[in-house]
Order: structure tokens, then C-alpha cells, then sequence
């Protein structure tokens, strides 16, 4: 049984897009992919900048705990920050975070949210920061891959990578990602539209939420793209 999967990209503290998003999947599933094992896969980047980060991860729960699908969850380099900033007591890290978004993120946990805001801290330290289906050809990541060392390269380059090695996926020349479709976010498109390398090798789904683009998915089967949604 192929499993069919949906990959979201950047949220950014969007909830109620993302709420949105969740619908159009679940609706999809039924209606086009229901004998089919189903996962949903977040990429990664849940909070800073937008509204309700404190919202996104609880959207995320519920998902899971409705149980028509499974659901994958990645770190991203904003969740890291957030982790580091409040595991020291060093000030850069603190600061580091907070200007990248992480204001309105503490804000979204203001009032007697204390014990949510650690709780959501330690899930984000769980996070892996790659998956790889192999059977399915695909790999699903929150910034990219280094494709000279996948799959043995570090979190670091999962969550912040953006070299054009990357980038140009027609150099790629590893033999572990012959016949792979790379999934991605991080890297915001210049048109806010989800982007396929011409060899179809990777997939940009950070189509700049926050930043007045669309909230995106892709419905991927086979390690190929059938549908993009959008919120």
C-alpha cells in the first residue's frame, strides 16, 4: 500500500491557516487517496514572526490526536534558536532569537502559559531534522541536505543550509539520492509559489506565509508531486 504523503511548508505562527490547511488535506485524502496509508509532514519553522506560534503547535496535536493520519514533525532552524535561547543563560542567544521573531512568539505563551511554553520547548528538542523514505523516494527536510555527504550530514546543515550545491540539484551525482525527491523549506521563493528544480529533484514548499504568501502543501506519491494546496 503506497503511502500518500502531504508535506507543509514554513508556518511561521499562522494557525488559522494552518487549521485551514489541515481541512483541505483531510478532504483531499477522503475524496481522492482513502484506501491509501496517509502522513502528514510538517517542515519545520512552526513559529516566530506570525501571530500564534503557541496556537500552530497545539494545531499540530490535535492533528495527530484525530488519527486519520499519521504525522512527522521536523525541526527547524527557528525551533532551534527558540531551544537554545531559553536552555542558556548566554545573552547572544537570547538576542539572536528575539529578533528573529521570537517576540511575538513569547507573546503568544503571555499570561498563565508557562507550563505550555515548556512543555512545547521540550517537543521541539525531540525533533529530528530529516526523514527519509527510501521505498517512496523521498526525503523530507527543513533547509536541505549536503549532497556530497547525505545521508550523513549534520542537523546544522538540515536546518540552515542554503549553498546553490544545494540548490543545483543537477550536480548532484551521490548514488543515495538516485531517484529521490528532496522535499524542503527554509528558503523563502522568489514568486511565493512552490518551487520544482527542473530535473524534479527538489521541492521548495516555503512560499513565504509570514511575509504575505500563501501557506503551502504538497501531496506527494511515489516521489512524485500530484497536488499543491494552498492556504
Amino acid at each position: 500500500m503506497p503511502t500518500v504523503y502531504y508535506a507543509i511548508g514554513d508556518i511561521h505562527g499562522e494557525a488559522l491557516r494552518l487549521t485551514r490547511l489541515h481541512r483541505q488535506l483531510k478532504d483531499d485524502w477522503h475524496r481522492n487517496h482513502g484506501a491509501d496509508k496517509v502522513c502528514v509532514v510538517h517542515l519545520g519553522d512552526f513559529i516566530d514572526r506570525g501571530p500564534d506560534s503557541a496556537g500552530v503547535i497545539e494545531c499540530v496535536h490535535s492533528l495527530a490526536e484525530e488519527g486519520w493520519c499519521e504525522v512527522l514533525n521536523l525541526r527547524g532552524n527557528h525551533e532551534q534558536m527558540m531551544v537554545d535561547a531559553l536552555a542558556t543563560e548566554h545573552p547572544l542567544a537570547r538576542m539572536n532569537w528575539l529578533r528573529n521573531g521570537g517576540q511575538e512568539t513569547l507573546s503568544s505563551y503571555e499570561g498563565d502559559r508557562e507550563p505550555l511554553l515548556r512543555r512545547h520547548v521540550d517537543w521541539m528538542r525531540a525533533l529530528p531534522t530529516m526523514v527519509v523514505d527510501g521505498d517512496a523516494g523521498v526525503v523530507f527536510v527543513h533547509a536541505g541536505i549536503d549532497p556530497d555527504k547525505f545521508p550523513m550530514c549534520e542537523d546544522a546543515v538540515h536546518m540552515w543550509t542554503r549553498t546553490s550545491q544545494f540548490f543545483e540539484s543537477t550536480s548532484w551525482d551521490n548514488p543515495s539520492l538516485e531517484n529521490m525527491l528532496v522535499v524542503h523549506g527554509h528558503t523563502p521563493t522568489v514568486d511565493a509559489q512552490p518551487d520544482v528544480s527542473d530535473d524534479g529533484r527538489r521541492l521548495n514548499l516555503d512560499t513565504g506565509a509570514v511575509y504575505g504568501g500563501a501557506l503551502s502543501a504538497a501531496a506527494i506519491v511515489g516521489g512524485k508531486v500530484a497536488q499543491f494546496f494552498h492556504a
